[in-house]
């Protein structure tokens, strides 16, 4: 279930960027470098790893005696009564309906739709927040800014750990561009966001089975603002291109697709830029944007064939992007994000990999690390979970360890904070 639920593991800090991250125990003395999932600098630890205990939860056991579990809630269960001990995954598939995993995305088919229709699941601004994956935090950019501006005479540059672009009369847009790069490798080059499993350092991750991803997502807050002019926000899927045209002046906002104002694409701010966060996100095939806590507007990026799948879209080296215009503005807490992607296990039969009907009294779980997960896709028996398997819902992490060295003894106490609840 990494990262929201750690197992036994091995705490890093990264020698560049200073981004502290925790590693799979599997392996861990074993591996011989490390990858930062931050900035991506592959470093060698300079002494063996001290292994930490898994993350310890809470569970409301009454949860579900009222009610049924909701689609990407996180339960606790039973599998069988020969395994002891519980198991947490999150259920993503509901009874009656049919489960196909392709191009990292969930797609259902439901009882009352044409056959072969499958419609691909979209999560709100909640579960997204819930469910996405830290990509890359600014504020701890190493060496190498992974956001650069887009033109050598750019307004942009960087004071005291922001992003800051003076006001300039100007009508061009200062362009500051999201540049991923590959793990371990060059980071003055761009390459696509992957699902490469960071977390799964000790386990083997061939090429082929890591996949770039479109379903990214980024977040920052508008620390200050002054003068005349406009903001923009762009994200591209690698086919089609969103941008976000924002007047602070006037508190409002216009969506265009691909150079095309969109339909009830305009709307009004829900309160003044100055000190809110902003977000875009490209996930599940949907473009969002949203202001503090509230969703302004989203829209649905249509597969080219309705209720088939397809091909994923070719993916950008730059898919993000913020653009000032005539502002003066500085920009903090910019975090970049990605979807889970889910896949097929190496090693899966392939027939796993097909549409899987979930019966009226069932339910469809997966884990959040899907590389390596054992979960509805992998178990031979006891592949769904039925209602009366349910034991709760663990809704906080109480027990996270972190551990020090005191006299030559590596010794383990809980680490507060890191205590948080599991969404």
């Amino acid at each position: 279930m990494a990262p929201a639920l750690l197992g036994s593991h091995v705490d890093w800090t990264c020698p560049n960027c200073h981004f502290a991250f925790a590693c799979d125990a599997e392996g861990a003395g074993e591996a011989a470098f490390v990858v930062c999932p931050n900035c991506g600098t592959r470093f060698t630890p300079d002494k063996p790893p001290a292994i930490l205990s898994g993350d310890r939860v809470l569970i409301d056991r009454s949860a579900f005696q009222f009610r049924r579990p909701r689609r990407w809630e996180v339960v606790a269960f039973e599998r069988s009564v020969e395994d002891a001990g519980l198991v947490v995954k999150r259920v993503v598939g509901l009874p009656d309906e049919t489960i196909r995993i392709q191009n990292g995305d969930l797609w259902i088919h439901r009882p009352d739709q044409p056959e072969g229709y499958f419609e691909i699941v979209r999560k709100d601004l909640r579960q997204q927040r819930a469910m996405r994956i830290l990509v890359h935090d600014d504020d701890r950019c190493g060496a190498t800014p992974r956001w650069r501006p887009e033109d050598l005479g750019s307004n942009w540059t960087r004071h005291e750990g922001r992003l800051v672009h003076t006001e300039s009369p100007d009508d061009e847009i200062g362009w500051i561009v999201y540049n991923h790069a590959a793990p371990g490798g060059n980071t003055d080059q761009s390459a696509p966001i992957t699902d490469y499993g960071y977390y799964n350092r000790g386990r083997m991750q061939r090429n082929e089975d890591i996949h770039p991803t479109p379903d990214v997502a980024m977040a920052f807050r508008l620390q200050d603002l002054h003068g005349r002019g406009m903001i923009w926000l762009r994200a591209t899927d690698g086919r089609d291109e969103f941008m976000v045209q924002i007047n602070p002046r006037t508190e409002k906002f216009t969506v265009v697709k691909n150079r095309k104002p969109l339909t009830d694409g305009s709307g009004s701010l829900p309160s003044p830029l100055r000190g809110e966060t902003l977000e875009v996100s490209l996930i599940d095939r949907q473009f969002l944007l949203a202001v503090g806590s509230k969703t302004l507007f989203t829209a649905a990026i249509e597969t080219p064939r309705p209720g088939v799948p397809g091909a994923p879209p070719p993916v950008s080296n730059q898919p993000l992007a913020i653009g000032v215009q005539g502002l003066g503005a500085a920009l903090d807490r910019l975090r970049v994000y990605r979807d889970i992607y889910y896949n097929v296990p190496p090693g899966t039969a392939r027939e796993k990999a097909e549409s899987v009907q979930v019966r009226p009294d069932e339910y469809f779980v997966l884990g959040d690390n899907s590389p390596i997960s054992e979960d509805s896709r992998t178990w031979a028996e006891d592949r769904l979970i039925r209602p009366k398997s349910f034991a709760g819902k663990p809704f906080v992490v109480i027990y996270p360890a972190c551990g020090f060295s005191l006299g030559g003894w590596h010794i383990q106490v809980p680490d507060l904070t890191r205590i948080r609840y599991i969404r």
